[in-house]
């Protein structure tokens, strides 16, 4: 299940800042069971066919663990799809519980559009350590899936609300050569939520006899709660 994106959603962050170059921000997360909170996503594929897929998936926090891992329920609420023009409806999955880390991170991947890699998981590689404004930490994880290796900047925080920008090189074991992920980030440090990520994924190769995949453009954006569908 890919997590949900607003193409051209404009995130307004606020024109006083509120951090200091030398403090560390942290992006952990703060489960509390029974939160929850709606996403939208749009994703643009380019390649052997243009896709735009857009869809609504509704996050629960369902049990939090000592260590402060946490079961997150997804539940699908809409998708469509629009593939060479011509629009079509995509049936929904069902609701299915993952275990996410600290950092928001889910243990074992899932899988999305034409079985391709969930990288979005990767983005929060950012909060594997504390972050100071204007500085970059390199980051390496290896996963059952994956090998990745790049860098976090934090490039400022406005009152309570941090600006992340991420270059990562993703070696999966599904394909020979590696892809690389460009992403820019809102984050809470209060409780360590996403609330506006986009990004640009190149070199992804889908699945074989699936149609060729140049690159994926997304957005995704958390929905305030009082916004309903």
């Amino acid at each position: 299940m890919l997590l949900p994106v607003i193409v051209g959603l404009v995130f307004q962050t606020p024109t006083q800042p509120t951090a200091s170059p030398q403090e560390i921000y942290s992006l952990v997360r703060t489960y509390k069971v029974g939160d929850a909170d709606r996403y939208e996503s749009i994703i643009e594929i380019e390649g052997q066919y243009s896709a735009v897929v857009r869809s609504t998936v509704l996050m629960t926090v369902k049990k939090v663990y000592p260590n402060g891992d946490a079961d997150i329920e997804t539940r699908a609420e809409k998708s469509t799809a629009v593939v060479m023009g011509q629009a079509t409806q995509v049936p929904l999955p069902k609701p299915t519980t993952s275990r996410y880390d600290k950092i928001g991170m889910e243990y074992k991947s899932t899988r999305g559009i034409g079985g391709m890699p969930n990288f979005m998981r990767f983005v929060q590689l950012a909060g594997k350590q504390g972050l100071k404004v204007g500085e970059s930490v390199d980051v390496t994880d290896k996963s059952d899936d994956a090998t990745v290796n790049g860098k976090f900047t934090l490039v400022a925080v406005k009152e309570q609300v941090a600006n992340i920008r991420g270059d990562l090189t993703v070696q999966a074991k599904t394909q020979a050569n590696p892809y690389t992920l460009q992403v820019e980030s809102f984050v809470s440090v209060t409780d360590g939520k996403p609330l506006v990520t986009s990004g640009i994924v190149k070199g992804l190769v889908s699945d074989p006899g699936a149609p060729r995949v140049d690159q994926i453009r997304f957005t995704v954006s958390r929905l305030s709660p009082a916004q309903k569908l």
